[in-house]
């Protein structure tokens, strides 16, 4: 007999006040776990995903880049291809793929993207691609659709939404971006140097796109504004405005919805080294300049099990829990798991299998190497954003900043 399980998914956008800094979360959930978070700072709003004309501030022949100003006072990194013809000086059109992580510069691409709902269009592509979530038949559909639409110099990437889209909102959404991507391309360059030819989505907005529409079972938020807008693609979308179930405009002064939420105690976790397993056992998370490293302990667990099913239980239990831990802290980079010592090549490669099944659902997916003999298993996960703990270190760093300005002209007059 076969199970089916029903999944219940809520997004919940609140405002949230994290020391001085007034931020937003955004925060899924799915049968009321977290299994998505995103954390942003209205003073310090993330630069990934921004389209800048930039000036080229020094070319460094023995990195292949250049160091590109996109603001009069930020810099950032971009690779050049060989054979490249800039110099010191030239102005050119940037987008910034990767947030300045690990103390290193943001990064830059000259190969622009316009990401929508159902689609991603890249300038100077070519061909179709497919988010590897939708099924044969969602591709051939897709496939017939953006072949009779899509230009020749342009490439265009089919999100997971798109396999619930109808031809229409395919067709018209592609246009859309099509002109977005048109406008960037022929007056980007007569701007002022440093203007940000397009501001990157909200957090909020990039959770809500990589969510699919028939799956979210309901959108509660504070924030008018925010409501507006959702209603507003709501009514777009479905030519009818939502019920309450499926957007709700909290509104309770007396309690908060990040209270409601329980949002602080969760960041609370999500910043604490060692994580607790229901069994016991216990994953501990160091983040390092170089790695990220974990290490599973068997910890309390007082068990009946034999030794060989005392470490499976804790591993299986681990790589789950470790899954949930990388997509909500926002990990990336090369990741160490140190699981308990297995006796076989069978025991690792049903681990790798488990984990690789556990990741799939993340949208910035981590690919499994493999297990060493010493059991630590090593995998790498895009960096695109900064962790949660370096964006809160970060703000409390332009924080303390902040304070020593606004105290300076004090000890001055003394």
């Amino acid at each position: 007999m076969q199970w089916e399980y029903n999944v219940y998914k809520k997004l919940v956008i609140a405002n949230m006040p994290i020391g001085e800094e007034d931020c937003r979360v955004t925060l899924l959930t799915e049968n009321g776990r977290p299994v998505d978070l995103s954390v942003a700072s209205r003073s310090h709003p993330s630069l990934l995903g921004g389209i800048y004309l930039g000036k080229i501030d020094s070319i460094q022949k023995n990195l292949s880049a250049a160091f590109v100003r996109i603001m009069p006072d930020r810099l950032a990194f971009l690779p050049l291809p060989e054979g490249h013809m800039y110099k010191a000086g030239d102005e050119l059109l940037v987008q910034v793929e990767r947030e300045d992580v690990k103390e290193k510069l943001p990064r830059l691409t000259t190969k622009l993207s316009f990401p929508g709902r159902f689609l991603v269009l890249h300038a100077g592509g070519r061909g179709c691609s497919f988010s590897k979530k939708l099924g044969l038949e969602d591709r051939k559909r897709l496939q017939r659709i953006l072949h009779g639409i899509a230009a020749p110099e342009t490439g265009v990437t089919a999100r997971t939404a798109a396999g619930t889209a109808s031809e229409e909102e395919i067709r018209e959404e592609y246009f859309a971006l099509e002109t977005q991507l048109l406008d960037v391309q022929l007056y980007g360059t007569k701007r002022t140097c440093f203007s940000c030819l397009r501001e990157p989505d909200e957090e909020w907005m990039q959770m809500l796109q990589r969510c699919v529409r028939d799956e979210l079972n309901g959108i509660t938020t504070d924030d008018p504004e925010i409501y507006d807008r959702i209603a507003a693609i709501w009514l777009h979308d479905s030519g009818r405005v939502p019920g309450e179930e499926e957007l709700r405009l909290y509104e309770d002064r007396l309690l908060p919805l990040y209270k409601l939420y329980n949002m602080t105690t969760l960041l609370t976790e999500l910043t604490a080294r060692v994580v607790h397993l229901h069994s016991g056992g216990s994953v501990v998370i160091e983040q390092t300049e170089a790695f990220v490293a974990i290490d599973v302990n068997t910890g309390r667990y007082a068990g009946k099990k034999n030794a060989r099913e005392t470490r499976a239980l804790i591993n299986r239990e681990a790589a789950a829990e470790i899954a949930a831990q990388i997509r909500l802290r926002q990990l990336s980079g090369t990741i160490l798991i140190d699981f308990i010592s297995m006796k076989d090549d069978s025991e690792r490669q049903e681990l790798i299998a488990l984990m690789r099944e556990y990741l799939a659902p993340d949208p910035n997916p981590a690919t499994v190497i493999d297990i060493t003999r010493l059991d630590i298993m090593e995998l790498t996960r895009k960096r695109l954003r900064k962790s949660l703990r370096e964006q809160l270190q970060a703000w409390k760093r332009i924080q303390a900043v902040q304070d020593e300005h606004r105290e300076q002209p004090e000890r001055d007059e003394i």
